[in-house]
Order: C-alpha cells, then structure tokens, then sequence
C-alpha cells in the first residue's frame, strides 16, 4: 500500500502527502487503483450479503398447562438454569401484575448449518378464555412445536384431539410440525411411576410418541427434559432445519379439507 494511503472504516482512503501533480489530487498508480475498487467492491458485496443472509423464522409453541413449555423455553434462551415446572404465562408488561396474557415471547440468534436465523418463538396459552387471540398468532407460522409431558397420558391425548386439529383448521398451509415429549426424566421416577399406576395408568413410551408423530404428520418427533436439560437445543435446531428444508409430502397424502390446493407439508 502506498505511503499515501489511510485505512477508514476498513477502505482504503487517500491521506494528505507530498507526492501531488500541480496542485491536482495525490498521485497513485494504476495498480493501486485497481486495489481501491476490487476492495470497495468487495466490501460493499459483503455488506449486501451479510444483510440478506439473515433469515427470520417464527415459531408456535403449543400444549396443554403444566407441560413443561415454559421451561423448556427459558432454559433454551438462557433465562432459566434449572426447572421442570412451567410459571404462569403472565404479561410482564401488564398493568394488572396477576394478568396471564395470550402469549409470551422468546427469541435466539443462532447459525444452522452455515446459515445465520433468527428464531422468534412464541408460547401460547391454553384454555377456552384464550381460543380466540391464540389462533390470531398462527398467521405467518413456519413452524408448530406440540409439547405433551411423558408423564402426564391426559396431555399426550390432546395433542392428537385438540392441538393437532385446531393447527390445521386455523392455518391456511398445511403446517410443519415438531412434536415434543416433555419431562423425560421423569418417566423412570419411582414415585411419578407409582403415582400413575396407581391411577391405572403409565409414562407415555416414545414409541408411542413415534406413532403419533407419524399419524398427525408432524417432520418430527423429540423428547426432552428441561430439568436436565436433554434435547432442549435440539428441539429448536430440528425445528429450524424441518422449515429450511421440509420433506416433500408423499403421494396419496389425503390432506385436510379446505388445505388441499394450498400446503406446505413436512411430515416423518
């Protein structure tokens, strides 16, 4: 680089010198020229890249209460070290401090295979009270996360009765889908497996949550523990790469009424 030469900004720029031609701009060569606009080429190619190589995604977080969704959340972004049990999806922002609100917002920057994204992912509230402004949230989702507790039978029948049905009604795609085993840590918990047989009932197995992932089409099924923290990345990574790259639906897929000219399937 010449004498000549400054650095602004990461472009080379000409500084005041001695070397001027009658009194006219400083004096550089040709090849030195062709340096300053290969490099403010290349910079303003970079910025250009850089700004629309970020890719927003928007993520719906369903299930019944007391599933673990919360949790599973907050330990994801950071905001919760170590907790199986779901706080009240409140409104920090509310003027009624006891107030539960429609929704609950989380949000991470993360690379996907090379790819940078930005994941905003929002936690529903269940409840008939909630029906309505709930499903004003699944315009523009590219992807559902159903999460049911392993412990909890009641919660893994409504994802096949309640969540799955009302995804599909309330969306104008056919949605992608990650379904989500919860509380995994407790499936082998003596007192939580005596509790259940007790009630005539037992942890929900994950062949049993295979089954269901295929029948509702979901891209996958997961399961983790916010307790111990086990496959809680995962479920968002798996989430983000089931919208960059969704399987095509099978052929013969009888899709749902009203879906069938408009869908965009990620099933197992």
């Amino acid at each position: 680089m010449s004498p000549n030469m400054a650095v602004s900004d990461g472009v080379p720029k000409m500084s005041g010198g001695s070397g001027k031609s009658n009194g006219s701009s400083p004096m550089i060569t040709l090849y030195e020229q062709l340096q300053l606009q290969q490099i403010q080429a290349n910079s303003s190619m970079s910025s250009s890249s850089h700004a629309q190589a970020i890719q927003t995604i928007k993520c719906v977080v369903e299930g019944d209460r007391k599933v673990g969704r919360t949790s599973l959340l907050k330990v994801y972004t950071g905001e919760l070290d170590d907790s199986r049990f779901d706080e009240p999806c409140s409104s920090e922002n509310s003027q009624n401090s006891g107030k539960t609100s429609a929704l609950r917002n989380f949000s991470a920057e993360l690379r996907m295979d090379g790819r940078p994204i930005y994941l905003i992912m929002h936690e529903t509230e269940a409840g008939s009270d909630f029906d309505h402004l709930r499903r004003l949230h699944y315009a523009e989702t590219d992807c559902f996360v159903l999460c049911f507790s392993v412990v909890k039978p009641e919660t893994f029948d409504s994802i096949r009765n309640f969540w799955y049905l009302e995804v599909i009604e309330h969306c104008q795609k056919w949605p992608t889908i990650i379904l989500v085993g919860t509380m995994v840590d407790l499936r082998e918990d003596p007192d939580t497996v005596a509790d259940l047989q007790e009630r005539g009932k037992q942890p929900i197995t994950c062949e049993q949550g295979m089954r269901l992932a295929k029948d509702i089409k979901a891209a996958r099924y997961l399961e983790c523990s916010a307790k111990t923290k086990v496959g809680i990345s995962t479920v968002f990574h798996e989430a983000v790469r089931a919208v960059l790259a969704p399987p095509e639906i099978p052929s013969g897929t009888k899709l749902p009424k009203g879906l069938q000219d408009d869908w965009n399937c990620s099933i197992m």
